[in-house]
């Protein structure tokens, strides 16, 4: 069925016809990983990671060992599109949050499909700089010193971003915790000190309110 093609699932491949898509298809590779498994790790940057179905996350460590979380990955999320071009992937690891499928392709089969395909390679910038500037992103906030401040900005940046003061939180708050760079409770103890002084409320489990000036 058109519909279980790992390229259907993915942005990048949207503005191919069908009779392309079923060529990108024939170069994928499915792998079922299991909850906890290890997907990626430094080093491994010669193929393009497409998530089919499930959840994965994508960390790196700081030099005192400490976990940081890069990003969560949901079905139609992909990764590696850099290491296409010869990137290499020194700091990142990639860990399957429950059984997943993913689907991969190689990095030197990718080079012949831009050759046939010329329109890939402006999505694939696309992409390149869309998950630059969300890195960039993180970057900032980490250089806040005062963690009250770096999680009022981020979540003023979500109420830009999802144009709305309600807003979903994309991570549960153990995975914010790694993103901005704290621990769980440090954390929770933060998002209950905003809702005690009105600054949040919050209206289901990852849905909020934000009344930040």
């Amino acid at each position: 069925m058109d519909a279980e093609l790992c390229v259907n699932l993915v942005p990048l491949f949207q503005s191919l016809s069908h009779q392309q898509k079923m060529v990108i298809e024939g170069l994928v590779h499915r792998i079922k990983v299991d909850k906890g498994s290890l997907v990626i790790a430094p080093g491994d940057d010669h193929e393009l990671i497409i998530l089919a179905s499930g959840k994965l996350k994508v960390i790196h460590y700081t030099e005192d060992g400490n976990e940081r979380l890069r990003k969560l990955m949901n079905s139609g999320d992909y990764l590696g599109e850099s290491w296409l071009f010869g990137a290499k992937n020194q700091t990142l690891t990639v860990v399957a949050r429950q059984d997943s499928v993913v689907c991969t392709i190689q990095a030197d089969e990718f080079q012949q499909l831009l050759e046939k395909f010329p329109d890939l390679s402006y999505q694939l910038l696309r992409s390149t700089i869309f998950q630059n500037n969300e890195q960039a992103k993180q970057i900032e906030l980490l250089a806040i010193n005062h963690l009250e401040e770096r999680l009022r900005t981020y979540l003023t940046d979500l109420v830009i971003q999802q144009g709305t003061s309600t807003i979903s939180l994309p991570f549960e708050l153990k995975d914010l915790a790694a993103y901005l760079g704290t621990t769980p409770e440090t954390i929770s103890r933060q998002m209950r000190k905003l809702k005690t002084t009105g600054e949040i409320d919050q209206l289901g489990s990852l849905l909020y309110q934000v009344n930040l000036s």
